[in-house]
């Protein structure tokens, strides 16, 4: 593949993670946030634009939202009226797996104690074990790789909800096509955040760094799966 073609097709990608609006499904049984730009309690990193504000608490805020949603759908019920022992007892669970040095993990669990949702339905990873080799998780290659091989898919069985904002979610199906750390056998599922006002500025920044980090050996030309998980 060509860059300028790569460029292109992330582009598009993009716009249509943008615009979807997927419906969530009983067989979710993970639901995978993406840490973002800042944590639960502060709208940025240090160095982060100001664009970049707010980015990992929505991105929490959608995770936890889906999952009151797909509780619904399992007992056939409004999301509105899933209280905090339905939603524990028959909800899926919530992993996270940020940047640690950050304080994003525990920004996240702390946030985790103040929402209907138990601390004991989440599951948080701080580090990638790669080579034999284990270190801290540092971006979002390292939260992909984190999870190859890990434990955790044998008490998966049903689909993974991916949440992150709309422009990151073609860079994460890229690594997931690079690394296969979800089995095969589990079906996908992708939530976008919309990003409103900072939609051109992380538009072009993503594209860019698929572009980047596709050059470098980093990450698969093609997304993973080929649907994007929205079908």
């Amino acid at each position: 593949m060509e860059e300028g073609e790569l460029r292109q097709k992330v582009a598009e990608e993009i716009d249509l993670f943008e615009k979807a609006r997927p419906e969530p499904t009983a067989d979710i049984d993970l639901v995978w946030v993406f840490s973002g730009p800042g944590t639960a309690f502060e709208p940025w990193s240090k160095s982060d634009p100001e664009w970049m504000a707010w980015m990992d608490l929505s991105r929490i805020q959608r995770g936890l939202r889906l999952i009151f949603e797909v509780t619904g759908c399992r007992l056939q019920i409004p999301a509105t009226s899933v209280d905090e022992v339905v939603l524990n007892q028959a909800g899926p669970r919530m992993l996270y797996n940020g940047v640690d040095s950050k304080g994003e993990n525990r920004a996240f669990e702390h946030y985790i104690k103040h929402t209907p949702l138990s601390y004991d339905r989440t599951i948080v990873i701080n580090n990638v074990n790669e080579g034999g080799v284990e270190r801290e998780i540092k971006n979002t290659r390292d939260q992909i790789v984190s999870l190859k091989g890990s434990s955790i898919w044998s008490e998966v069985t049903g689909a993974v909800a991916l949440v992150s904002t709309a422009a990151h979610l073609p860079r994460i199906l890229r690594y997931i096509d690079m690394y296969r750390s979800i089995p095969e056998g589990l079906r996908i599922r992708c939530f976008p955040v919309p990003n409103f006002d900072s939609y051109k500025q992380d538009r072009e920044h993503e594209t860019e760094a698929v572009v980047r980090y596709w050059k470098q050996g980093h990450l698969s030309a093609n997304p993973y799966p080929a649907n994007l998980g929205l079908a």
